[in-house]
């Protein structure tokens, strides 16, 4: 196994790179190379954030965690979702 493959600690399973230095598993946990291994919530949200390198123009890439609104995300319902009535019958 490479040198970039991790583990599950949860579940044993290789991870999954989904950006450089950030690397997902299917049982709800993923690591970061700052922060290493964390569980995953349904609110955050993975992105890359530019981060300028040095005194030139040069920019670089990195992982992200943001989280969404948690008072919007709380009153999702299903109901909420489409925007004609549910119909009962």
């Amino acid at each position: 196994m490479g040198k970039s493959n991790k583990v599950c600690p949860r579940c044993g399973r290789k991870m999954k790179c989904q950006f450089n230095g950030l690397q997902h598993c299917k049982c709800g946990i993923s690591w970061i190379r700052e922060e290493g291994f964390f569980e995953r919530t349904p609110d955050m949200i993975f992105c890359l954030k530019r981060v300028k390198k040095g005194k030139g123009p040069h920019t670089m890439q990195v992982p992200d965690i943001r989280y969404r609104n948690r008072e919007l995300f709380a009153d999702s319902s299903p109901e909420k979702k489409h925007n004609r009535p549910m119909e009962t019958e």
